[in-house]
This record gives structure tokens, C-alpha cells and sequence, in this order.
């Protein structure tokens, strides 16, 4: 009986004590959840029958009867009977406290304990009461959550090594049928030969960058990409992604356009391959998407603070891509970064592509401690990266330079 119910049966009359009893006393012998009260020795003083039904016991009298230590009949780890007493000592409760127990017949289940220390005058633990609950369930729940987590990791990592190695074993021979066309194609041939040797070329680098895209997700998702961080030439990188698209855009009949502001260091430190990849994409992207009119690379750069005292100024560069192309609606923004997706179902059979390009776009720019966006409305497109990792060393470079058209 806790200490509040003696104050209260001290304040009643004596004609009211016997029904404030069997009140109490029918709380306990009706509660669902175990009561008991045990000496800080482990003996039980007091359990209720939900407590002996919960420890496989016949009745209250037979669980006090048959357990005589607590912390050697109840405890499957005794560590815990230890932490028990060390929340209690200092706290002077427990609340919530999680662990396995045996039951009558050995089986094993998980309860909640909470408690609490009643002292006596003097101030020294007198006994202990509380409630137990049988959490056996919502444990085994708990672990078939964990289970299948792991199952489903476990799954998508086994699907990421298959792509892995699926991707390389494609790769090689098709490389090999589109050098030898290449080789093909500077001998005597007919006017449909050459067409058919040409379509051959195309239709292979159109499902070799199908493969590469889905070889860099596949170690993207199975965390085996790890970029560098090499000092490399910002410019260089930079027209190494335009000369890779220039003839695409003169097909097109599109200005490719590049500006870089001041501010902008000419060395930095990261990935560069990484990093044109990015840019590859994002530009190959406006040049698709374009039918007439321009595509613009703009960069430019925002200082850091130094990461110590005495270090190296540092920049973040800020790449945008701007074109004038065919834009995303509202709607499609949200498909934009997922995998196998494009902004409009349509556009998968007027222009191609796998839909992953975006993707390994932006989770490269992340894994690069930097970020994605794209800003957009129907008639005018933009994408923007946002490369916060990287480091330069800061130069003035003077007003604002415009490098003009690639043919």
C-alpha cells in the first residue's frame, strides 16, 4: 500500500476504513498491470494476481512462494538488476526500465518496470513498489521492424553490386563495337553504309551513357564513391565541359555561353572529374531541352570564413546553368530528383535518357558538401549548383570577364 493511501486511511473514520480497503485492495487484485512491493533485498512483500498470471504463476502465493531472490529467480541479465538499483539509489524512482525476465516455465518475455523507494522515518529505504508491463509484444514487433530494415538494406546493396558488375561486364564489349565502328567509318564506304555504320555509333553511345549513369548510382547507393580532393585549374574544368558539348550545341544552332565573375580563385581544391561530370550533365540537359537561342554556364564565388585561425581565405563557387529552353512546370518540380524520372513521362520518348542524370548530379554534389537546386517555369529553364566544399586560393581577378560563343 503506497504512502498516499496510509495518509488517506489515517484521515478516515473507523466506520470507513473497512470500504476504503476493499477499495484498494479490489484496485489491486483487478488491475491489469503486475503491482507489486519488494524489500531492497529482493523479496517480494506483495503482487497482485496480473503479476503472477504475466510471470506464469497460478496465483499471487505461489509467485511469493517460489520466488525467493528476486535478482537470482526473475533477472535473464543481471546487469540489469544492478542498473535497477543504481536509477533507484540515485533517483529515488525508475520509470520506463526495459528488460527480459523468466517466466515459470522458462520462457523468456520483455516487461516495463516502473517504481519507486518508500522510506521509513529515518529515511532509509523501506521497501519498493511499482507497476510492471508485458512489452513482449511490441518488442517482437520492434525487431521484425529491425529485421526487415536490414533485409531491405541488405537487398539494396546486393542490387547495387549486381548493377556494379552488371554495368562493367556490358561496358567493355561495348566499347569494343563502338571503337570498331569508329575504325569503320574512315574506310571506303556507300552512302547507306555509312548511315547504317553511323546509327550503329549512335545507338551505342546512347546506351553506353545509359550504362556509365547506371554504374555511378549503383556505387552512389552502395556508398563506394568517394570523391578526391586534388587541387586542380577552376577554367580548365570548366571549357573541359563545354569542348565536350560544343558540338552538340552547333548541331542545335545554340550559342554555348560561359561568364566568370570576379572573385572566382583560379585553382581549387575537390574533384574535378567529379565536378565536370556535374557540369556535363547540367549543360547536356539545357542543350537537349533548347531548341533555339542560348545556353549560358555562369560562375561565381562567395567567400568562407576560414575554418582556422591563420588558414587559407576560402570560397564557395556557385555554378548556374541558364538556357532558353522549354522549362518545368510547378507540378513536375518534384520528380525533378528522383531516380528513373523526368519532369514529363513525354519527354522520355522525345528526347531520351535514362532519368538518373539529376540524380547522381545532385548526390555528387552532395557527397562534394555541396547542393542542388533548380528554378524553373514553363518557356525559360535553370538549373544551380551550389559547390560549398570547395577551396581556393583567393585572387583578384578584376571586372567581370564574358567568354564568348563555342562553334
Amino acid at each position: 500500500m503506497t504512502l498516499d493511501a496510509k495518509r488517506h486511511l489515517s484521515t478516515a473514520s473507523a466506520s470507513d476504513m473497512s470500504e476504503l480497503l476493499e477499495r484498494y485492495s479490489s484496485i489491486v487484485e483487478n488491475a491489469v498491470e503486475g503491482i507489486f512491493q519488494s524489500t531492497p533485498d529482493g523479496h517480494y512483500l506483495l503482487v497482485n494476481p496480473a503479476l503472477a498470471r504475466m510471470y506464469g504463476y497460478a496465483s499471487p502465493e505461489e509467485l511469493m512462494g517460489s520466488v525467493r531472490d528476486i535478482s537470482k529467480s526473475i533477472y535473464v541479465d543481471d546487469a540489469m538488476r544492478l542498473e535497477f538499483k543504481r536509477l533507484i539509489e540515485r533517483d529515488g524512482f525508475v520509470n520506463g526500465l526495459e528488460y527480459q525476465v523468466y517466466r515459470k516455465d522458462g520462457d523468456i518475455i520483455w516487461i516495463s518496470e516502473q517504481s519507486r523507494v518508500v522510506r521509513d522515518a529515518d529515511g532509509q529505504p523501506s521497501y519498493y513498489e511499482g507497476f510492471i508491463q508485458d512489452i513482449t509484444a511490441r518488442k517482437l514487433i520492434e525487431q521484425e521492424l529491425v529485421a526487415a530494415k536490414e533485409a531491405a538494406v541488405a537487398a539494396s546493396i546486393a542490387k547495387s553490386q549486381f548493377l556494379a558488375v552488371m554495368s562493367h561486364e556490358i561496358r567493355t564489349p561495348m566499347n569494343g563495337v563502338i571503337g570498331m565502328t569508329s575504325i569503320l567509318l574512315d574506310t571506303q564506304l556507300t552512302a547507306e553504309q555509312r548511315d547504317c555504320v553511323e546509327t550503329i555509333r549512335q545507338s551505342g553511345d546512347a546506351l553506353l551513357s545509359v550504362i556509365n549513369d547506371i554504374l555511378d548510382f549503383s556505387k552512389i547507393e552502395s556508398g563506394r564513391l568517394t570523391p578526391e580532393n586534388e587541387e586542380f585549374n577552376v577554367l580548365e574544368c570548366v571549357e573541359g565541359a563545354l569542348d565536350i558539348l560544343a558540338p552538340k550545341a552547333d548541331e542545335k544552332q545554340l550559342d554555348l555561353l560561359y561568364e566568370i565573375a570576379a572573385g572566382v580563385p583560379p585553382l581549387a581544391k575537390g574533384d574535378e572529374t567529379r565536378l565536370r561530370q556535374i557540369l556535363v550533365n547540367m549543360l547536356g540537359n539545357a542543350i537537349k531541352f533548347t531548341a533555339h537561342g542560348e545556353v549560358v554556364l555562369s560562375l561565381s564565388a562567395q567567400p568562407l570564413p576560414p575554418s582556422d585561425e591563420g588558414a587559407p581565405e576560402r570560397v564557395r563557387l556557385l555554378f548556374s546553368v541558364r538556357d532558353t529552353g522549354i522549362g518545368i512546370s510547378p507540378e513536375a518540380m518534384g520528380h525533378l530528383f528522383q531516380s528513373f524520372s523526368q519532369a514529363d513521362a513525354s519527354t522520355t520518348r522525345r528526347f531520351g535518357g535514362s532519368g538518373l542524370g539529376l540524380v547522381i548530379s545532385k548526390r555528387l554534389a552532395e557527397l562534394m558538401n555541396g547542393d542542388m537546386s533548380v528554378e524553373s517555369k514553363v518557356g525559360v529553364g535553370e538549373e544551380g549548383l551550389r559547390d560549398r566544399g570547395t577551396e581556393g586560393q583567393r585572387v583578384r581577378v578584376g571586372l567581370p570577364r564574358f567568354f564568348g560563343q563555342w562553334i
